[in-house]
């Protein structure tokens, strides 16, 4: 099924339309993230019936405890997936600020991988379109890694190099051993 993006926009992200519930809300598209999340006020409001508690980490190391819920149906394109959990985080944790066009963080949800995983996309970034299939299978656990998102294969000067596809990043972020690759590059860091 051909689903468009969200017309709300946030530094060249990849925001859908999903249906949660039967309730329509924009969702981040985030290959990087190994859990899908839910903003607190919305799980509150639709009366998401609580699970668990657990103890995640992000890729900078920083760890947070956050409670699960029960999400009945998650509808993306034609694709339906039942009886999912989902993350809670405070509604700041999804305040990014605003992009350089002005543009606040649009999303309630983040899609992360244990969706993601499951269906297959073709995306037209031109026309700013994905099709949704079925199929994924990408493999479940109970743990969660950060390093649960696809990974793509670059040729860099004749060699070939793993690279992790995380949607979450607005650019290509590399590690210090590419700096004695690559002629010129020089290291900078940013808040």
């Amino acid at each position: 099924s051909k689903l468009v993006f969200s017309k709300e926009q946030f530094a060249g992200l990849i925001f859908l339309p999903v249906i949660l519930n039967g309730r329509s809300i924009i969702a981040f598209f985030d290959t990087g993230e190994g859990m899908t999340f839910i903003k607190s006020s919305l799980a509150k409001e639709m009366g998401l019936k609580e699970q668990s508690q657990l103890r995640g980490g992000n890729n900078q190391g920083r760890e947070m405890d956050f409670r699960t819920v029960e999400v009945g149906s998650l509808v993306l394109g034609q694709e339906r997936m039942e009886n999912l959990s989902a993350g809670v985080v405070p509604d700041e944790s999804l305040d990014f600020g605003h992009d350089s066009e002005g543009n606040a963080f649009p999303a309630d949800l983040i899609l992360g991988w244990d969706v993601i995983g499951n269906v297959r996309f073709a995306f037209d970034m031109r026309k700013r379109e994905v099709l949704v299939k079925p199929g994924g299978g990408s493999p479940q656990e109970d743990s969660l890694k950060w390093d649960r998102f696809p990974e793509i294969q670059i040729d860099y000067q004749g060699e070939k190099y793993p690279m992790g596809f995380d949607t979450g990043h607005t650019e290509t972020m590399l590690d210090d051993s590419w700096l004695n690759r690559i002629q010129g590059l020089h290291s900078s860091s940013t808040v």
